[in-house]
């Protein structure tokens, strides 16, 4: 039996996760498919129903975990559906217990998982000094997106699920001792410089909310996505590391090594 009917719930505040959210939908091959887009935080506030035979669930990791804002949404959605897919997006550094956690969120809900996926995207702190990943998804990302969503059109006529013990992920040891919110050690909120035009966009680019009218950035909200400096056309806003000498060799030498995509 072919799935008639898809929904994909994704937050993607730089667009990287909906590139992968909308390559796997082109491999499932279903006319249905309707996209719910919660990098909206008005969106996100809303109690939705969720009826199709498939649900998708897609973000970015952070902090080695689905965001917790994300989850939150989540658990405000009644679900009606037969299966559930997943992925996240990393930025060559790790994925910590993101598909773990889809996992979970769905196994609560009794919806069986046919795939889950994590993918390689620019990572958020990413500059032209410490190029982490800049470029991906590539092509050959989004190839594989499709045929992970191919993959899982198959399983749905099937009897195949995912267990709990088929999910890898762990935390790495140096990231178990940091704070939470530990972006904003390394990273400085990105304010206005003499490049702004205040057109706006900034503002409503915001996955958070954190824009204020006056273009000033409300600290306690900002997750340091830097949406606001990757959507601006003139560099009305910029990232700047707070620890340039932990940052830069970090990145640089994760850099080196590119990671492959990972499907099950």
């Amino acid at each position: 039996m072919a799935i008639k009917s898809v929904s994909v719930i994704y937050f993607s505040p730089t667009g990287t996760s909906f590139k992968i959210a909308e390559s796997f939908a082109l491999g499932l091959a279903c006319d249905s498919v309707q996209w719910i887009d919660i990098t909206d935080p008005n969106l996100r506030e809303k109690s939705q129903d969720i009826k199709s035979d498939l649900v998708v669930i897609g973000f970015p990791v952070y902090e080695e975990h689905i965001p917790p804002f994300v989850l939150d949404s989540l658990k405000k959605m009644q679900f009606n559906v037969k299966a559930a897919a997943g992925f996240s997006l990393y930025g060559n550094i790790g994925y910590g217990r993101s598909l773990q956690e889809i996992h979970s969120f769905c196994s609560e809900r009794k919806i069986p998982v046919l795939g889950l996926g994590a993918f390689i995207g620019e990572h958020s702190f990413a500059t032209s000094e410490a190029p982490l990943a800049v470029g991906r998804p590539n092509l050959d990302d989004l190839a594989e997106a499709r045929m992970f969503g191919k993959l899982v059109s198959e399983r749905f006529d099937s009897s195949f699920f995912l267990e709990k013990k088929d999910i890898p992920g762990k935390i790495p040891f140096v990231a178990r001792f940091m704070p939470k919110n530990s972006a904003k050690i390394f990273t400085s909120e990105p304010v206005i410089n003499s490049n702004c035009i205040k057109c706006g966009l900034c503002i409503s680019k915001c996955p958070m909310g954190a824009i204020n009218s006056d273009y000033s950035i409300d600290n306690d909200k900002c997750i340091r996505c830097f949406a606001c400096v990757k959507s601006c056309k003139f560099k009305g806003r910029e990232i700047k590391y707070k620890k340039r000498f932990l940052i830069k060799p970090m990145f640089n030498l994760s850099n080196l090594k590119k990671k492959k995509n990972f499907i099950i």
